[in-house]
């Protein structure tokens, strides 16, 4: 029987799926092109068919990864009624199965540096997508665009600081009921604003 030829897409997916596997193990540094044709089951020449360089399958190594999960995030919190269940299930996923991630592959720790460009766009997509739930919360000052960089950066540290997947669970989930105190009082100083502007008097004093 002819064996099937792999179209050009195929061959990518092939050594995209090989290459991480290889990065959780070594890491970047330790990773060569050596390595990824190995896992990938092809020889060196024929992977640099397909990639040009090692930067460039890193590159599309986080692209996929970060697709992949960012979709998983929104698709599991697509059936939850309210923006703040959404956002804390986002957050909470996102920083958990992390630290579950680089519990069980140390060296894996570049895949998540946000140091480097592939990682950092990755970054900003989350962002994107955790302001879209603060946006919906009503927010506007401060902006949903400076509470989701907010948020992202200390999920970012929430994962290092944890010592347990409980604790960053646990971390996690006290950033977002403080956030969304947050919010809500912002909100309520808003309503009481709006409200005594309304009714021509000065909005009561704070304590």
């Amino acid at each position: 029987m002819a064996r099937v030829r792999e179209t050009a897409a195929q061959k990518e997916a092939r050594v995209i799926e090989a290459a991480a596997r290889v990065f959780r193990r070594l890491g970047f540094a330790r990773t060569s092109m050596e390595a990824i044709a190995s896992e990938a089951g092809m020889s060196r020449p024929a992977l640099y068919l397909v990639f040009p360089g090692k930067d460039e399958i890193f590159a599309a190594t986080v692209e996929h990864l970060g697709q992949a999960l960012l979709e998983e995030l929104r698709d599991g919190a697509a059936g939850l009624s309210s923006p703040g269940e959404r956002l804390a299930a986002i957050c909470r996923r996102w920083v958990v199965e992390g630290f579950e991630r680089a519990a069980e592959h140390p060296e894996q720790r570049d895949l998540t540096d946000p140091g480097r460009e592939p990682v950092k766009q990755v970054y900003l997509r989350l962002e994107s997508l955790v302001e879209g739930e603060i946006a919906a919360l009503g927010t506007s000052r401060p902006s949903a665009a400076a509470v989701a960089r907010m948020l992202v950066a200390s999920m970012r540290g929430l994962k290092d600081a944890a010592g347990s997947v409980e604790e960053a669970r646990a971390l996690i989930d006290l950033q977002i009921a403080l956030v969304l105190a947050g919010l809500r009082a912002e909100q309520g100083q808003r309503d009481e604003k709006a409200a005594a502007e309304a009714l021509g008097t000065p909005p009561p004093p704070r304590a």
